[in-house]
């Protein structure tokens, strides 16, 4: 999962929803990151919400206070960019996809672009087709 990095008065800090933090936020809210995702697309003002979300993601041992405190120092609205730029990163790696794209969803289709690129055309002649990424 990726995380999300910022300094505060001289000390380095991340965000990271890892699966410890995803249980750590479980069982302090009784929701699961999911619905936790979906409640914050429909309403972004619970700050409870976002405080719980920032401190099960700050990779230290602070408290919950101890982290809505941070929020406060660091500026809510700085905190509650971050939170959704952990959660969108959260979506991602659940889904597989970037939260409001279709990228993800379906297998690329060849364009005659990218067709004619390959060696292919409009003749009965057929490209080679490329080869998956990583391969």
């Amino acid at each position: 999962m990726k995380c999300v990095a910022f300094d505060h008065d001289g000390k380095a800090y991340s965000l990271r929803l890892s699966m410890g933090a995803m249980v750590r936020y479980q069982d302090r809210s009784g929701e699961t990151i999911g619905e936790a995702i979906k409640a914050v697309q429909r309403d972004a003002s619970d700050m409870r919400r976002a405080g719980r979300l920032f401190w099960a993601a700050l990779q230290t041992e602070a408290t919950e206070a101890d982290a809505m405190e941070l929020m406060e120092k660091i500026g809510i609205a700085r905190s509650l960019e971050m939170v959704g730029q952990v959660l969108a990163n959260c979506l991602e790696d659940l889904t597989g996809k970037k939260p409001g794209s279709d990228e993800g969803n379906a297998p690329r289709r060849a364009t005659a672009a990218t067709s004619s690129a390959n060696g292919g055309g409009t003749g009965s002649k057929r490209g080679k087709t490329p080869p998956l990424s990583g391969t």
